[in-house]
């Protein structure tokens, strides 16, 4: 069996391996609370729009019918302008795609923007989620997307760095850097080995409703819209 794991199913692994079987193999019938039904949502809008104005794309219709999208946007522009300003000496890639496959198994990540130079390599990624700076810093999501890029291009790893734009609603929004080094690169590579042997553990999974063909699983990784992983999820009284 081939496994396709991104960031969010490798930390599922890590934390609970009973678990991911159930998500992974479509057996868990999920439910999300209505306010984190409506943010992912938005955040799925909000992508879909950045990819456009980076496509050259027109966007300002859309951005005067949803002013919270326009709020997002001009908190990018105004704090972070290299986002949207192209630059000879740089090459800039969205939504990438980068994976490695080990044995049966293909880790995968998409990047928000990859922005590649002589000598360096930003990765830049957007949330409207509202997340600890060591919650990220430590999550796989953050080791992932470094590791890949390090196992895959020519940069060493400490020319490698992550940046993290966290948007809020009302205040400004806050920047999160990560760098890199070969130690780091070591260390998850170790952490890595430990993690996939999981998957080679008996597991016993309990009895439970299969879900529509594993909606989850699909957005986990990343094969599926927020917007259709939110369709198919029964509605749920709080």
């Amino acid at each position: 069996m081939n496994y396709y794991l991104n960031e969010n199913l490798l930390d599922l692994l890590e934390k609970d391996p009973n678990q991911f079987y159930r998500v992974y193999q479509g057996w868990v019938a999920s439910t999300i609370p209505p306010q984190q039904r409506e943010r992912l949502e938005w955040g799925q809008r909000f992508h879909q729009i950045m990819r456009q104005r980076l496509m050259g794309l027109p966007v300002d219709s859309l951005l005067a019918t949803y002013p919270k999208l326009k709020h997002w946007v001009n908190q990018l522009t105004q704090n972070a302008p290299e986002i949207f300003e192209p630059n000879p000496d740089n090459c800039r890639s969205w939504d990438e795609q980068i994976q490695v496959t080990i044995g049966d198994i293909v880790l995968s990540s998409t990047y928000d923007l990859i922005i590649r130079g002589y000598q360096s390599a930003q990765i830049i990624d957007w949330t409207t989620s509202s997340v600890p700076n060591d919650y990220l810093e430590s999550h796989c999501q953050t080791q992932l997307k470094l590791y890949l890029l390090a196992e895959t291009d020519t940069y060493l790893a400490e020319e490698i760095s992550l940046t993290y734009w966290l948007l809020m609603d009302e205040v400004s929004p806050k920047c999160l850097k990560f760098t890199y080094s070969q130690e780091q690169h070591e260390i998850f590579k170790d952490q890595l080995e430990g993690i996939l042997s999981k998957l080679r553990e008996p597991i016993l999974i309990k009895s439970s409703t299969s879900t529509d063909q594993g909606s989850l699983a699909q957005f986990l990784q990343g094969q599926i819209s927020a917007k259709d992983y939110v369709a198919s999820v029964p509605e749920v009284e709080i």
